[in-house]
């Protein structure tokens, strides 16, 4: 669910998902009626949730889109870089997984049922 401030439409909103067993981080940043999604080494995905609110069709691929697809990555690079926020992320976590006993061990803890990134199948 979304919610917004009706004086501020067109606020901002930012996440960023860096699981460790993703190949890449992904980093999603809504602005008004648009979402975007980018993942580092992967297409971004774009979305009008004004047209369709589960955001179940890419935007980002139509020609007629890539202004806001690029105003989006724009804004997105304002704020961080997202290749350098992924290779801090994947930093932080192998030495957080060495301290917990290793890649093995870390893969079989935590959530079982999670979404991979486009384009990876789980293992």
């Amino acid at each position: 669910m979304y919610y917004r401030r009706e004086e501020d439409p067109e606020r901002e909103a930012f996440g960023q998902y860096p699981a460790f067993a993703s190949p890449t981080g992904e980093f999603m940043l809504q602005k008004g009626r648009y979402k975007y999604h980018y993942y580092v080494s992967y297409p971004p995905e774009l979305s009008d949730l004004a047209v369709g609110p589960e955001e179940l069709h890419d935007l980002a691929p139509d020609p007629a889109h890539r202004e806001t697809l690029d105003k989006m990555e724009a804004l997105l690079r304002a704020w961080i870089d997202p290749k350098d926020m992924d290779r801090q992320a994947k930093e932080a976590q192998a030495a957080m997984i060495e301290r917990h006993g290793g890649r093995d061990k870390a893969r079989n803890a935590g959530a079982p049922v999670t979404t991979p990134v486009p384009g990876y199948a789980k293992e």
